[in-house]
């Protein structure tokens, strides 16, 4: 058998629902400051984490150009630049060295 619904408990559904409408409408300004507040602060920590990864690769930059600067000098680069260098080969199919005389 299946249970009726008394008109009473009609209402008392009708009165949660609407109360429950109300709740949700009041604390809905409440949740739209709450999470506009929470985009602002992600908004900032991109900015900053945004910041921080630029300063850094423009630090990576600056210590390969001193390390290129030091291998250099030190004549670490002549044998490998040589060695890594590849040869092309010309229409003709001969070989041709990357390194010009």
């Amino acid at each position: 058998m299946a249970a009726s619904v008394t008109p009473s408990a009609r209402i008392l559904v009708y009165r949660n629902q609407s109360s429950l409408e109300e709740m949700e409408a009041k604390h809905s300004s409440e949740t739209l400051k709450h999470l506009e507040k929470q985009n602002e602060c992600l908004i900032d920590s991109y900015r900053a984490m945004s910041h921080e990864l630029h300063r850094l690769q423009v630090e990576e930059q600056m210590l390969m150009r001193k390390l290129y600067e030091v291998m250099s000098a030190e004549g670490l680069l002549g044998k490998e630049k040589n060695m890594k260098q590849p040869s092309r080969e010309n229409a003709a199919g001969n070989v041709e060295s990357s390194k010009e005389s």
